[in-house]
């Protein structure tokens, strides 16, 4: 699943990547999900594991990188 990380900084996503996330498991049902996001959604999403458990899912890696002059990252989670 990717959302679309200059927009989204740029426009202002108004929900969270665990928000997103918990949709993706509901309607999907994945064994494993890599979410492209920017750095802020990375890091709220990284917070958020810290914090919580998210539907069974373990926040395996975050790669950080550069996209349209955006700092992103991608996001490896699985059950």
């Amino acid at each position: 699943m990717i959302s679309n990380p200059p927009y989204g900084e740029r426009m202002k996503a108004d929900f969270t990547p665990a928000e997103l996330l918990k949709q993706i498991v509901k309607i999907y049902q994945p064994e494993r999900v890599g979410l492209l996001t920017s750095e802020n959604q990375a890091r709220l999403l990284k917070q958020a594991f810290a914090s919580e458990s998210l539907l069974g899912l373990k926040l395996e890696s975050q790669s950080l990188f550069q996209n349209g002059g955006l700092r992103v990252a991608f996001s490896v989670l699985s059950l």
